[in-house]
């Protein structure tokens, strides 16, 4: 059995443009057509593995871990924040009741770095 090769890098650049360009249009959609957007963000996670490409955190934040769904606040996604045990926002998906967390950074905890 032979070596597997990497992918050239642009193959990579142009798997990432249309994983972006995806994701942007399930954002249009998901008003109109929620599995239509599933779709799109299903395709996008399947370009991310196929082209061993990693989505952008701002970007695979949108996306529903547990169905799929494009997360857009107030139609298919609550957006809490919470400062207990540690300063973070907890997003629920309100089609499967996926609950995702990111944690921020407080102010406190960026000074005490600083001093450092």
């Amino acid at each position: 059995m032979g070596k597997r090769r990497q992918k050239p890098k642009w193959v990579k650049r142009i798997a990432l443009n249309h994983i972006k360009q995806l994701i942007s249009l399930a954002s249009r959609v998901v008003k109109k057509d929620k599995e239509r957007a599933r779709r799109y963000c299903r395709l996008a996670i399947y370009m991310s593995r196929r082209y061993n490409v990693t989505i952008p955190k701002e970007l695979k934040a949108r996306i529903c871990k547990g169905c799929y769904i494009y997360l857009k606040p107030g139609r298919t996604a609550i957006i809490r924040k919470k400062s207990r045990p540690k300063p973070h926002m907890t997003i629920t998906c309100k089609e499967c009741g996926h609950v995702s967390r990111l944690y921020l950074e407080s102010k406190h905890l960026k000074r005490k770095k600083t001093e450092k």
